[in-house]
């Protein structure tokens, strides 16, 4: 974290995962607001889960004063394997924004089965939502016709009450 004071930059913190892993990615998508910092660690791993394939993660860091500590490590309610989850981050106010493009879930929509799980890389995005220090998962976003490979979660974005989430390999006709 660097600081600037006039023309002067400086450092001012160095974030570090509470959990590092190899190959985590940690720092693979950041977003700052305020005293809020969210890190992407798509490779990260959790000690819940024990996954030989790494579910990923994110990571929220809260600033006081000077001093930055780890607020809280998020992960999906249902976390998987190879997902990518942390490709992408935003923050709005208190809402978590998190990409994961090589989820595999096969529901359309707003909040569908995370369960289902037949479309290969098809991708989502995860909002949370803080209250307090705790965040929790409000809401699965999934493309209005997710297929195998399309990538959905590649890349977010949000501001107040609106989410908008990019998809590398989207290339259907469908205008809904």
């Amino acid at each position: 974290m660097f600081t600037r004071t006039g023309t002067t930059w400086s450092r001012q913190a160095y974030v570090k995962a509470s959990n590092p892993t190899v190959n985590a990615g940690f720092g693979v998508s950041i977003a700052l607001l305020g005293d809020t910092l969210a890190v992407g660690a798509y490779g990260a791993r959790s000690d819940i889960m024990n996954m030989a394939i790494a579910e990923g993660g994110a990571y929220v860091f809260a600033r006081a004063g000077t001093a930055w500590s780890q607020q809280a490590f998020v992960r999906p309610a249902q976390p998987q394997p190879g997902a990518t989850f942390g490709r992408s981050v935003a923050l709005a106010e208190n809402t978590l924004v998190v990409g994961s493009d090589n989820e595999s879930g096969s529901s359309k929509g707003i909040d569908g089965d995370q369960a289902a799980q037949s479309a290969g890389q098809a991708g989502a995005a995860f909002v949370f939502t803080r209250t307090g220090t705790s965040w929790s998962q409000r809401h699965y976003l999934k493309a209005t016709n997710p297929r195998a490979d399309a990538r959905f979660g590649i890349s977010v974005a949000t501001s107040k009450d609106t989410v908008v989430v990019g998809s590398l390999a989207e290339s259907s006709k469908a205008m809904a």
